[in-house]
């Protein structure tokens, strides 16, 4: 089952713009394989407001923190440039997917994404 997430994480990018690895909960959590783009469509006709983005960038892709198993995730950056950590498809029960949603992940709020380094 999907987990639900939606923590801001900050992101280490590869040369080419992709992600190559986040840091969540204070973890570095490296992208394994090809990181996939994936662009959604707001629904801003729903909205008053005049849309000032319409596409959601979204990046599905497969990390591992350090020897732990890899997971699925998605990753989402926002209008202001911020990447949120959105899903986490891991296989957890529900009961587990709750716990981690009460218990948010505390001291890290940055929203910044960096180049890796690459020397």
């Amino acid at each position: 089952m999907p987990c639900k997430i939606d923590a801001n994480v900050d992101v280490i990018l590869a040369d080419n713009g992709d992600p190559a690895a986040f840091i969540w909960d204070r973890f570095e959590h490296t992208v394994i394989g090809q990181p996939q783009a994936i662009f959604t469509r707001r629904s801003w006709w729903e909205t008053a407001a005049i849309p000032t983005l319409i596409d959601i960038e979204l990046w599905r892709l497969d990390a591992s923190r350090g020897d732990a198993p890899q997971h699925r995730y998605d990753l989402r950056r926002d209008a202001d440039g911020s990447w949120v950590l959105a899903v986490d498809w891991g296989e957890f029960p529900a009961p587990a997917c709750q716990l981690r949603l009460l218990h948010p992940l505390r001291g890290h709020h940055a929203r910044n994404s960096r180049r890796a380094d690459t020397s």
